[in-house]
């Protein structure tokens, strides 16, 4: 968590250069057998996307963690929203989504099922990168 908290710093920033601690977040969770948290994994993913940097290792590491999230809960049972929104936003700002597309399709499915909606929808933040979601993920 507190390699994610200082890629978190680095993205915060808008500092470039984030390749050394995105390195060594994908080499301590693969260490550990490649578990990072719904919360790190969205944290981490959203700190590139403010930087708009895409180190390899560290993006194989979060994607492989994200299709953990649909094969683990295909039903987003256990989703929360926010994790979920987050990475989808990401994934749209890194050019991802194409590549990804069964894991933001089953992002998108969730944040506009009955039960996590209301909830995004009830903030404009939320709102708004779910509508960024949507068109970029229209024209991926």
């Amino acid at each position: 968590a507190e390699l994610v908290d200082l890629l978190e710093t680095f993205g915060q920033q808008g500092l470039s250069g984030c390749q050394p601690v995105a390195d060594a977040i994908a080499l301590r969770y693969r260490a550990n057998g490649g578990r990072i948290s719904r919360r790190n994994t969205a944290r981490a993913l959203h700190a590139l996307a403010q930087t708009g940097e895409r180190p390899a290792a560290l993006i194989d590491t979060l994607m492989a963690e994200l299709e953990a999230w649909e094969q683990q809960d295909p039903g987003a049972e256990d989703m929360r929203p926010r994790p979920a929104l987050v990475a989808l936003w990401s994934l749209c700002a890194l050019d991802l989504v194409r590549p990804a597309a069964p894991i933001a399709d089953w992002l998108l499915g969730f944040l506009s099922s009955p039960s996590a909606a209301p909830e995004v929808l009830a903030r404009q933040a939320h709102a708004c990168l779910l509508f960024e979601c949507l068109n970029d993920v229209q024209f991926a």
